[in-house]
């Protein structure tokens, strides 16, 4: 039963279905967040769906026949990057809401992290982590210390990755330090 549970949490708090919360919970919540559906569909779209596409693509095309795990994490962080960097460009060029510039550059800086410190220096961060922590840090910048309460959510995804061996302690504490510093970062940038 506890294994079945740690499963759920994992596929909850994948990056895309995170952000698809986060976008929607600013859409409704947080007023300015967007100017309209549109630009919240673009969000889904870039934050959500083009990430997800990741996990057929690696079923389909076997990225890394050796280790699946292995390719659905490299897919998963070059399909989210490649979505984040689409997100800023827009935000930017078409005068997005500061809140949208914020979380996109966020993202990205966070994706671009997570895929350096991945590709280029072996230090493996969670993304799991990653993707929970930084629109939990959002939503209580954007939407006041009243979303504190969501930083409960973080406790279950250390459970979960420990529980079923996914994350060692010191992947788990970087994945919480990178959104948290790339949203810092995006906020001395944007105001």
């Amino acid at each position: 039963m506890k294994k079945k549970v740690a499963k759920i949490i994992r596929v909850a708090s994948t990056a895309p279905i995170v952000a698809l919360v986060f976008v929607s919970t600013l859409y409704l919540l947080v007023p300015g967040s967007f100017a309209d559906i549109w630009e919240y569909l673009f969000s889904v779209l870039v934050l959500s769906l083009l990430p997800l596409l990741a996990y057929p693509v690696q079923w389909i095309f076997k990225i890394d026949k050796e280790d699946t795990r292995a390719g659905e994490r490299k897919t998963a962080i070059v399909f989210s990057v490649i979505g984040y960097v689409a997100g800023t460009i827009v935000a930017f060029i078409f005068g997005f809401s500061d809140i949208q510039k914020i979380f996109y550059l966020t993202y990205l800086l966070s994706g671009a992290t997570i895929a350096f410190s991945s590709f280029v220096l072996k230090i493996k961060a969670s993304g799991h982590m990653c993707g929970v922590a930084g629109p939990i840090a959002a939503m209580v910048y954007f939407g006041g210390p009243g979303y504190l309460g969501l930083t409960i959510f973080l406790g279950f995804v250390i459970w979960s990755s420990l529980y079923l061996g996914r994350h060692s302690p010191k992947e788990l504490i970087y994945g919480t330090l990178i959104p948290v510093g790339a949203l810092v970062l995006a906020l001395m940038i944007v105001l």
